[in-house]
């Protein structure tokens, strides 16, 4: 029987590269995006909506189940600073952010969980960020993802004690290289910028790369990811440094 695979905003980055990961392990995936585009990958169907909404959940959940598809693996890929820098900012935005960053993980969460919870397995897996450990970005940013890191371990031991077939993992990837991203734009337009960064930030000298993180995503979809409950799982080439500014090794 095929594995049915759910990875949000999976149309590009390192949403997408999960989703061809997990074609690659046979897995047939659909991906949410709520902009406009296509995706052109054997065994990769795009759908349509807003995955950080309750609207575009429920969306969601009917879709899957008009079509008797039962996700089997759901990655809670979505996550933006939003452009939302001021430490001060209103509540509204803050809510802007908690919603992108939390608010959907947890919204696809309790819709399709249950459902997974009858699979023989099933797996959760959120995408979070090392700023979720440490001071590194915009305040929104690093507190949303922080709760993030917070409700997975959280929710993975509830699902040990109530759904032990169901696997909820966190995966924190430092800075990544992606076509549209961040820190693509600074490489080409401030190449000296990303350097210094390297220089002081990263113990590798270098960005990681998109199949880093999908091809350990791939394995924590799998049947032989049985025994990690909850655990939070950095993976940024040991970037971040867990809140501390400075190292005794130093």
């Amino acid at each position: 029987m095929t594995i049915v695979s759910l990875v949000t905003g999976g149309r590009t980055g390192i949403g997408l590269g999960i989703a061809k990961e997990l074609v690659k392990r046979g897995q047939k995936v659909y991906v949410t995006s709520r902009s406009k585009g296509d995706v052109s990958v054997d065994g990769i169907e795009l759908i349509h909506c807003d995955a950080t909404t309750s609207e575009g959940v429920g969306y969601l959940l009917r879709y899957m189940t008009e079509r008797n598809l039962k996700v089997q693996v759901l990655v809670n890929n979505i996550g933006h600073t939003l452009s939302i820098v001021d430490p001060f900012c209103d509540i509204a935005n803050w809510e802007k952010v908690f919603s992108v960053n939390l608010y959907g993980a947890i919204r696809t969460t309790n819709a399709f969980v249950p459902l997974m919870a009858e699979l023989e397995y099933a797996r959760l897996i959120n995408i979070a960020s090392n700023a979720g450990i440490e001071n590194s970005g915009p305040v929104t940013f690093t507190t949303t993802k922080a709760a993030l890191v917070a409700y997975t371990r959280s929710i993975g031991r509830v699902l040990a004690t109530k759904y032990p077939n169901v696997v909820a993992n966190a995966v924190l990837p430092g800075v990544v290289i992606t076509p549209e991203g961040h820190w693509q734009e600074i490489i080409s337009s401030s190449p000296e910028r990303a350097e210094k960064y390297l220089a002081e930030r990263c113990p590798l000298g270098r960005f990681g790369e998109i199949d880093e993180i999908s091809s350990f995503v791939g394995y924590l979809s799998s049947k032989q990811n049985s025994f990690s409950h909850g655990s939070i799982i950095p993976l940024d080439g040991g970037q971040a440094k867990g809140l501390l500014t400075y190292s005794y090794l130093d």
